[in-house]
């Protein structure tokens, strides 16, 4: 990933384009209407564990999110300058408040850090995702940024 994107990605990507860039994934889900791939790539993963997970709409093949989990926590700061990025905090009933970092790329897109309000702090994950299925996946982030519904 560089300077907010992932290096290859840019979202809506066809599977047939995403399977030339990456191979077969090692696992495939299907949960309606969506299908995740997950891949395993880095050192220092457990056997159940993947370090990216990308969602596709079953209608189109599209991709609409990919996920990057690190094994370590790692510095994301790069990715988020303060002047392009805002601190949402989620409040679901029931839940302890969850702080995230969002930071809007142009074309719909947008790049989380779930979990982190604070520069200079390291995140486990980081999210780009199509602004078309923010509210399916983060409805509480959605309805604070008036993301699709």
């Amino acid at each position: 990933m560089e300077a907010g994107r992932f290096e290859w990605v840019h979202l809506l990507e066809r599977e047939s384009e995403v399977r030339a860039q990456l191979g077969q994934p090692p696992l495939v889900a299907d949960a309606d209407p969506y299908r995740s791939w997950q891949y395993r790539f880095g050192e220092g993963l457990d056997h159940d564990d993947f370090s990216h997970a990308l969602l596709f709409r079953k209608s189109d093949g599209a991709l609409v999110s990919i996920s990057r989990s690190y094994s370590e926590p790692r510095m994301a700061d790069e990715w988020f300058p303060r002047a392009e990025t805002k601190v949402y905090v989620l409040k679901v009933e029931g839940q302890a408040p969850f702080p995230m970092r969002v930071r809007r790329l142009g074309g719909g897109t947008l790049l989380l850090a779930p979990g982190s309000s604070e520069w200079g702090k390291p995140v486990q994950q980081v999210v780009l995702i199509h602004e078309s299925v923010l509210a399916r996946f983060y409805p509480a982030l959605a309805e604070q940024t008036g993301g699709s519904k």
